[in-house]
């Protein structure tokens, strides 16, 4: 099925009794606590008489599952059905489908950062911006700025996800001369987009394509297969993105131009 990651959802735990090789155990049953305890495993109460979670599913779920239910797109759904006849379905049901990317990043909380500084070196704050990204900023840019009395100065700034919000102001602040970050609470949309390996006569190279709504709205050759191109072939490099936008115009049509 090729499937990379597996999600659950929090999971109901009966209450009652059950029988084991050491007599009568409650519900749930220590060893099931015991994995969902080790899994950090979020639960729901449920007034079931009866195990609704043995400890064999407890240990799939708590070495497979991420226990959080992510934007995707569904293409199809199985049943399992148990053999104890309930008031309810007594049924597993699994979803399989691909992750909506676009969906995660755009519904997800962000956070920009800001800061501006007049008495630091410029490439002392480029590594700052490149420790940023790497830290998982969704983003992270240098501006030029005028302060008061003119000073020249520049404009730190990063797009983060609310969870990295804290460690990217420590990151900040450890790099940065800066006595102060600016934060506030963010919002964007997000175009769809699918990497593409197109072949063109000079040899494959990734372009990026844009969608809007359903429709394609343009494409992007890759920049470092470009200049890998360039310099195998010794063309310029302007020439070798009007090769590839031809062939990627051959290949997906005018969204290609």
């Amino acid at each position: 099925l090729g499937v990379e990651a597996a999600y659950a959802s929090p999971l109901p735990l009966g209450h009652g009794w059950v029988r084991a090789a050491h007599g009568q155990l409650p519900l749930p049953a220590p060893a099931t606590l015991a994995l969902l305890a080790a899994a950090g495993a979020p639960t729901i109460p449920d007034d079931t008489p009866f195990e609704l979670v043995t400890p064999t599913g407890a240990a799939l779920l708590a070495a497979l599952a991420e226990f959080r239910r992510p934007p995707m797109r569904v293409a199809r759904v199985g049943y399992g059905l148990g053999k104890r006849d309930t008031p309810r379905p007594n049924a597993l049901r699994v979803w399989l489908g691909e992750a909506d990317m676009s969906a995660a990043q755009e519904n997800s909380a962000l956070v920009l950062l800001e800061t501006n500084i007049d008495d630091q070196p410029a490439e002392q704050l480029a590594y700052a911006a490149e420790q940023l990204l790497a830290l998982g900023a969704l983003d992270a840019w240098l501006a030029p700025i005028l302060m008061k009395k003119g000073r020249a100065a520049t404009l730190l700034a990063a797009l983060v996800p609310a969870a990295l919000a804290d460690a990217a102001v420590a990151l900040i602040m450890r790099e940065t001369s800066t006595l102060g970050v600016r934060r506030r609470p963010a919002e964007r949309h997000v175009a769809g987009r699918e990497l593409v390996e197109v072949p063109t006569p000079l040899g494959p190279v990734r372009v990026k394509r844009k969608r809007w709504q359903g429709t394609d709205l343009g494409a992007a050759p890759e920049y470092d297969d470009c200049a890998r191109l360039a310099r195998a072939h010794k063309l310029p490099l302007r020439e070798v993105y009007q090769i590839v936008l031809a062939s990627a115009g051959e290949l997906f049509g005018s969204s290609g131009q």
